[in-house]
């Protein structure tokens, strides 16, 4: 692990700074202050600022491999002007491997008509991670069609890339000669973020051109090696679901996914995937993919939904507008390997307990770890269902799924004490989520008092008849903390 070399409100040695090897710049919730240091100089003292947290550049450390701009600016809050990246680049002696600007606003505001990846160049020669917001004038090629620039790109293992610059990258790709776009990438992410764009209609349809033009009796594929691609964002101050959906053509999306030939993991986050009028089924297909092992499709709206893939291992589809499409016949261990199971929200009501039982008649029964069915009023836990010999849904997923690990039911009125009485012969389970539900105090303290239940997280968050979910913590040692959800753009790439 890098080690974060944070100097807010502290005091720091000048000696410890010789024993960081590498150091990781960070540039948290506010400006960057850059302090030169010599070797003369025994202690860093940055002043304490209520406003801001500092980071120190060192400038005669010379093996920095990652540089982190989370929120940096380049003009502070009284207008003077700090360095550019450019200039923290030029100090990483070449060392430089991976740089992260996820929601810089200005740093594109450097001297000439350069961006500072095309300034910088001749220092990114070993970069192999890179994340770029702003680069300039919007939808503008030329960093893209630049030689040394373009060296670099071709270099790299893994790219995140703000969504109205895609676009170019994929036109540049589509012209050039041989058979193979970008060779080294392993990851790609087109990415929206809400807090840097202003979610204008203009924005938004840049997903319209996200595709790779056809070579008719061509072999050229864009992204040979690529395992993992994401597209969409956060959009979560936008009110209408609706509005939060970015749309995209699904056959540009076709044609982009066959360029991806070793594709192990796809996210498509919050979009709208738009098919022709009278289409029937996705002409997205997964099921030719052998090594298609991970689908994330939050909040996405795509209807019908493609076939699973057989051999895939994590499905998520929380508050995913959609139809599960799945094979009309019956087929035992179709999903030997799925193991993460996401469905948060029911598919918008479409997800019943028929639906439900059906996936899970499909999955190798010791394989499924985790399923999470919250926010589904479309399902009943407790009442009876006469084709399953009587049993209610929650009898039926401990016979499936008797190897869970972590089970989700919250915010569904059906489940309730009679439920959790089910949950006994789950013995690996460790972590429940119970918050909305009609349990009582009462009968969780009664599943803990069996002792059979190695449970280290209960979540009982707006229980409305458990008073103090913490009795749980003090009396069985069980964390009851919410684990906040990690946002998009808080996510490592």
């Amino acid at each position: 692990m890098i080690p974060v070399f944070d100097l807010s409100w502290r005091i720091i040695p000048v000696e410890e700074l010789d024993n960081i090897d590498p150091v990781k710049i960070l540039g948290l919730l506010a400006r960057v202050s850059v302090r030169d240091l010599d070797k003369s100089d025994k202690d860093l003292l940055l002043p304490p600022d209520s406003k801001s947290w500092f980071t120190a550049v060192v400038n005669y450390l010379p093996n920095w491999s990652e540089l982190d701009f989370y929120s940096y600016v380049e003009v502070d809050d009284n207008g003077r002007q700090q360095p550019d990246i450019a200039q923290f680049v030029s100090r990483t002696g070449g060392q430089v491997t991976k740089i992260r600007t996820w929601s810089t606003k200005n740093h594109s505001n450097c001297a000439g008509t350069q961006s500072w990846i095309m300034k910088a160049a001749v220092q990114l020669t070993n970069l192999r991670k890179l994340s770029l917001g702003y680069l300039g004038a919007a939808r503008s090629p030329s960093l893209f069609s630049n030689g040394p620039t373009w060296n670099i790109l071709n270099k790299l293992h893994s790219l995140q890339l703000l969504i109205p610059y895609a676009p170019d990258l994929l036109d540049h790709i589509s012209s050039l000669p041989g058979t193979v776009g970008l060779p080294n990438l392993l990851s790609l992410d087109f990415y929206f973020d809400e807090r840097i764009l202003s979610g204008k209609v203009q924005d938004r349809e840049s997903l319209l051109r996200l595709d790779i033009k056809h070579r008719p009796g061509s072999k050229f594929t864009a992204f040979p090696n690529l395992e993992i691609f994401r597209l969409g964002g956060e959009h979560e101050n936008l009110q209408d679901i609706f509005e939060r959906q970015v749309p995209i053509e699904e056959e540009q999306l076709r044609l982009l996914l066959l360029g991806m030939p070793k594709l192990r993991k796809f996210g498509c986050l919050r979009l709208a995937v738009n098919m022709h009028f009278g289409q029937h089924y996705s002409s997205v297909s997964f099921t030719d993919n052998p090594v298609l092992e991970e689908l994330d499709f939050s909040g996405l709206m795509w209807i019908p939904l493609p076939a699973l893939p057989n051999g895939i291992k994590k499905y998520k589809a929380p508050y995913t507008v959609g139809i599960l499409r799945l094979n009309p016949k019956l087929k035992v261990n179709e999903f030997s390997e799925l193991e993460y199971i996401d469905m948060t929200g029911g598919f918008c009501g479409r997800l019943t307990n028929t639906v439900l039982l059906d996936v899970l008649r499909r999955c190798n029964a010791k394989a499924v770890r985790t399923l999470i069915a919250g926010a589904t009023d479309s399902i009943n836990f407790s009442g009876k269902y006469g084709r399953y010999y009587g049993d209610n849904l929650i009898q039926r997923i401990v016979k499936f799924c008797p190897n869970l690990v972590h089970l989700d039911v919250s915010y569904n009125k059906s489940f309730d004490d009679s439920c959790l009485r089910e949950l006994l012969l789950l013995t690996s389970l460790t972590h429940l989520d119970l918050s909305g539900t009609t349990v009582t105090e009462d009968g969780v303290m009664n599943l803990l008092d069996e002792g059979t239940l190695p449970i280290r997280k209960l979540i009982l968050d707006d229980c409305e008849y458990v008073d103090n979910p913490l009795v749980f913590f003090d009396l069985y040692g069980v964390g009851v903390d919410f684990v906040p959800r990690v946002l998009y753009y808080e996510e490592d790439f």
